[in-house]
């Protein structure tokens, strides 16, 4: 079966991958150096707190456990034999500081003893909190919504797997990040954790994302485009080890135009020998539009004026803040000479949240941060109990656009892809490799839910060849919701380039980008391509 597409919107498909550590340090509390006072008092803050390492259940479970900054923010694998992994950085209990001030009214909100909680999300009017939480006995982490005073406690999910990261969407839904599914990532095969959306009361879950690998801690922006961070693992092409970046994705609130948006085929920027990758997680909007993520150097600054590259669009807010590269509080060694920074959370004023360790220290406490002039406003800090994820309450933030859903044939078991120049590419090696390709080939990667205990890579098969068109164009339909790569093949079928990056898309979604590991920051060409003047060829299973 065959069909025409008229119109064309480009968006770019570029992706890349990233890998894990984490370390906690030991040594006496000295007090982060305070500035001036904040704009105004926050009306309270909801966070995580829990000892500073936790030995319960027989694991050494630092509070940065895999997460102040490395390139994978993953937990330690918590059931063997299920390949399943924790949060990135779960507590022991849930609390509010209200005002948030030193001296404001504490209140614990959990009561768990051997359960943990991770990554409150407040709602835009600022009354009610969304967790993640593992009840005492249980296995399991599930979604619960809560009162800003622990009354009205009730579970939105439930079942034999993980659901964590819900954020609130503009129309009322909850967009989070679960392990449903049960397939594994291909590299440490733990359970791959997609986006999925739900209604406000736990009904309607539906997939939202399908390319194997991890998403973590979604948020939404103020255009109504989901903003998360995605671990990728595909480089296979690029020796050696270099697989592992995890980078800022976004896509619409029904799952579709999912791409790169900072980060991607940016491994080379720290300059290792393994485990070369960028790590930005965390991520959130502030009102100027600037995007604060957690990175490697601590909280930080991207500027989308500033374009693609990172030496030139994400600034560091603290010069010279280390992570587990170079000795971070994380797991249990390695001190920061000058103290770790993390956990940030924009604020509608212009500021954030962070949670942060003094110099040479574990104890982790709460701060206020101007980014423009790094003054910083103690929140709370406990003598030998660590607090993070802060998040602030009772108080209302603007609500985001309410995107509507792209006009798609839901029940098609297809999507569309376009590719505008095969020969554009981010090498000048692989430009020249392209300009003999003939044929594009389209290959599936099976999902898999068996372990093999190694770091190997998904089967793949093939499913068809395309033409490439002499303008460099090429369009097919291919599997809906279905990892998928591409590849440039000679006139005798011999492979020239692989799309270092699996792509996936929803049901009817008509997808497009540029060209074979196209430079993001290049304009699209405005022509009208060859390929989409002839019946789209459909590859099948």
């Amino acid at each position: 079966m065959a069909r025409q597409v008229s119109r064309v919107a480009v968006a770019l498909l570029i992706v890349t991958g990233c890998a894990t550590l984490a370390i906690a340090g030991v040594g006496e509390k000295r007090p982060i150096a305070s500035s001036a006072a904040a704009p105004f008092t926050l009306p309270g803050i909801a966070f995580v707190a829990g000892p500073i390492v936790d030995h319960h259940d027989g694991q050494k479970n630092g509070s940065y456990h895999w997460r102040d900054g490395y390139v994978y923010p993953k937990g330690a694998t918590i059931d063997a034999w299920e390949r399943t992994a924790s949060a990135p950085r779960p507590g022991r209990n849930l609390f509010s500081l209200v005002p948030a001030r030193p001296d404001g009214q504490l209140t614990q909100l959990t009561f768990l003893t051997t359960g943990e909680v991770y990554d409150p999300e407040p709602s835009y009017d600022g009354k009610k909190l969304l967790f993640s939480m593992r009840k005492d006995g249980e296995d399991w982490y599930h979604l619960f919504e809560m009162q800003l005073d622990g009354s009205g406690l009730r579970q939105l999910t439930d079942g034999p797997f993980n659901d964590i990261s819900g954020v609130y969407l503009p129309d009322g839904q909850i967009v989070f990040c679960s392990d449903r599914s049960g397939v594994l990532d291909e590299y440490h095969e733990e359970r791959s954790e997609f986006l999925f959306s739900m209604k406000s009361d736990g009904s309607h879950i539906e997939q939202l994302t399908f390319v194997p690998g991890i998403y973590f801690e979604p948020t939404i922006l103020q255009n109504g485009l989901i903003l998360c961070s995605f671990w990728d693992a595909f480089h296979i092409s690029v020796a050696p080890f270099i697989k592992h970046e995890t980078y800022l994705i976004t896509l619409r609130p029904d799952g579709t135009e999912e791409r790169p948006l900072f980060g991607a085929g940016q491994y080379k920027f720290y300059n290792r020998n393994r485990h070369s990758a960028i790590g930005l997680t965390r991520p959130g909007e502030l009102p100027d539009g600037r995007i604060l993520v957690q990175s490697e150097m601590g909280p930080s600054l991207y500027d989308p004026n500033l374009g693609t590259a990172l030496a030139t669009s994400l600034t560091p807010v603290f010069p010279a803040t280390t992570s587990v590269q170079t000795g971070g509080t994380t797991f249990m060694a390695h001190l920061s000479p000058t103290g770790t920074r993390s956990s940030p959370y924009p604020l509608p004023d212009g500021r954030f949240l962070m949670a942060a360790t003094p110099p040479g220290s574990r104890d982790i406490g709460l701060y206020a941060v101007n980014p423009d002039t790094r003054q910083i406003e103690l929140l709370f800090d406990r003598p030998n109990v660590s607090e993070w994820d802060a998040v602030p309450i009772g108080l209302s933030r603007p609500v985001p656009r309410t995107l509507p859903e792209k006009v798609r044939d839901k029940q098609s078991a297809f999507a569309t892809f376009i590719v505008v120049d095969t020969h554009a590419a981010d090498t000048p090696e692989r430009v020249e490799l392209n300009q003999r390709a003939r044929f594009a080939r389209v290959l599936q990667a099976e999902y898999t839910d068996v372990t093999t205990s190694s770091h190997t890579s998904l089967e793949t098969r093939i499913l068809g060849t395309v033409p490439i068109f002499p303008d460099g164009s090429i369009a097919f339909e291919a599997p809906a919701e279905t990892p998928l790569f591409v590849e440039t093949l000679d006139a005798r079928g011999q492979r020239l380039v692989l799309q270092a990056g699996y792509m996936s898309a929803r049901a009817g979604e008509v997808k497009s980008c540029f060209g074979c590991h196209a430079p993001q920051g290049e304009a699209v060409p405005n022509a009208t391509l060859e390929a989409l003047k002839y019946p789209l060829t459909r590859i099948t299973r």
